[in-house]
C-alpha cells in the first residue's frame, strides 16, 4: 500500500469520524459563540482529516500478525542523526551528474517525509490554536512520540511486537517539521483572518438564532420530553395520549423552564433562552402557550386530520387526506420562509416569546462593552 492508498483510506474513514464529532462540536460552538462560521468548520474538519491521514501513514499497511511474530529486525534506533549517515552512504560522489542523480534516494526522501508529516500540525497549532513557538515545538514532539510509541508497542500490543522501527531521528525530524510549520503560520496569518477575527464574527453572527441551532436544541429536548410523556408506561399514572402530552408540556416546558429562567436542556447546551419579545424573562404562561401551540397545533395537526380520516371513506376521506398534504406543504413553506428571512414562527407570535442567544462569549463581550 503506497502513500496515496493510505491517504485514500483516511478519506474513506473520515465521514464516520466527522459524524461522531459533529454534534459535540456544534454544541460547543453554539454554547460558546452562538454560531459556527464556515471558515472555522473548514479549519477544524481539515485538521481532523490531516490527523487521520498522518496516523494512517504511521500504522498502515497492517501486516499479518503471524508474520510480525517471526520478525527479527531491530525494534528501536536510538543513535541521533543516523539518517545523515544513511543519506551520505547512498550518494555517488564520483561525478556531479551521478551525485545529482543519487540525491533522491530513499533515506533522503524518508527524512523529508518525516519533516513534511508534521508541518501542517505546526501550522494549525500556531495559526488557529494560538500556540507560541515553545508549545508548538513541544506538542509537535509529543505527537511524534505518540506515533513512535504506537509503532514500538505494536499498535498498542495488538501485535506481539512492533512491526515498524522506533527511530529517534523520526522524533527530531517530526519536531523540526512542527517548527517549520510554526514559521509558515506566521506568513499565512498575514493573509488569513486571525482567530480573534473568526471568534468576533461568530459572536456577531450568533446574535441571530439560526434554524439549525433551533433544530439541534429541539432534537436534544425530544428524548427528555418523550420520557416524561411515557411515564405512564411505568404505571405512575393512567391516562390517554392527549393528557400525557399535555402533562409533559406542563412539566418540561412550563414548570422546568420557569425554574431555569427560560432554558430547556437543549437550550442550555446550545446557548439559547426563551424570553419575551422585549428581551425580558418570560413566565410560566408564556412557556406553556408557546409549546402548547407548537406541539398541539403546529406538530399534531396532521395527526388529528389522519385520525378523523380513519373514520371516513370516499370523498370526505380524500378531502381530509388532501388537507393533510396541504398542511405539510404549508409547514415546509413556513419553515423555508423563516430560514430565508429570519422572521418569527407563528407559535412565537401568539405566545409573545422568542429565542435569544446567551452564548458564553457573547455575554463576555457585552460585559466588556459595559465596562468601557
Amino acid at each position: 500500500m503506497n502513500y496515496l492508498n493510505t491517504i485514500e483510506s483516511a478519506f474513506i474513514c473520515f465521514p464516520f469520524i466527522a459524524f461522531l464529532f459533529t454534534i459535540p462540536f456544534m454544541i460547543h460552538e453554539y454554547r460558546k459563540y452562538g454560531s459556527i462560521p464556515k471558515l472555522r468548520i473548514a479549519i477544524i474538519y481539515s485538521f481532523i482529516l490531516y490527523l487521520m491521514c498522518a496516523y494512517f501513514l504511521v500504522i498502515l499497511p497492517l501486516p499479518d500478525r503471524k508474520l510480525v511474530a517471526l520478525l527479527t529486525t531491530p525494534r528501536v534506533q536510538l543513535i541521533p542523526f543516523s539518517f545523515i549517515k544513511d543519506i551520505i552512504e547512498r550518494l555517488n560522489f564520483s561525478s556531479a551528474t551521478l551525485f545529482i542523480k543519487s540525491l533522491p534516494n530513499f533515506a533522503l526522501l524518508q527524512a523529508l517525509f518525516n519533516i513534511c508529516l508534521v508541518i501542517p500540525f505546526g501550522i494549525y497549532l500556531h495559526y488557529y490554536f494560538k500556540q507560541d513557538m515553545k508549545h508548538t515545538v513541544l506538542y509537535s514532539f509529543l505527537l511524534s512520540l505518540f506515533f513512535e510509541l504506537t509503532q514500538l508497542s505494536g499498535l498498542y500490543f495488538i501485535y506481539p511486537r512492533g512491526y515498524r522501527l522506533f527511530d529517534v531521528d523520526d522524533l527530531m525530524l517530526n519536531t523540526l517539521g512542527g517548527f517549520i510549520g510554526y514559521g509558515i503560520a506566521n506568513i499565512l496569518s498575514k493573509k488569513l483572518p486571525s482567530r480573534e477575527d473568526i471568534d468576533a464574527y461568530a459572536i456577531k453572527k450568533g446574535q441571530h438564532v439560526s434554524f439549525i441551532r433551533r433544530a439541534l436544541s429541539f432534537c436534544i429536548d425530544i428524548p427528555f420530553f418523550v420520557f416524561i410523556a411515557l411515564i405512564d408506561d411505568f404505571n405512575l399514572y393512567q391516562t390517554n395520549d392527549f393528557i400525557r402530552l399535555l402533562v409533559a408540556v406542563v412539566i418540561y416546558y412550563g414548570i422546568f423552564m420557569s425554574f431555569t429562567h427560560g432554558k430547556t436542556i437543549g437550550c442550555y447546551l446550545t446557548g439559547l433562552k426563551v424570553a419575551k419579545k422585549d428581551g425580558k424573562d418570560a413566565s410560566f404562561p408564556h412557556y406553556f402557550i408557546r409549546y402548547f401551540i407548537f406541539y398541539f397545533v403546529f406538530m399534531l395537526t396532521p395527526y388529528y386530520i389522519m385520525w378523523i380520516n380513519s373514520s371516513f371513506e370516499g370523498a370526505l376521506g380524500f378531502l381530509l387526506t388532501l388537507c393533510t398534504i396541504i398542511y405539510y406543504i404549508y409547514v415546509v413553506i413556513h419553515t423555508i420562509h423563516f430560514v430565508a428571512t429570519g422572521k418569527e414562527f407563528w407559535y412565537e407570535k401568539y405566545s409573545n416569546t422568542k429565542l435569544i442567544s446567551v452564548s458564553k462569549e457573547q455575554k463576555k463581550s457585552k460585559w466588556f462593552l459595559l465596562y468601557f
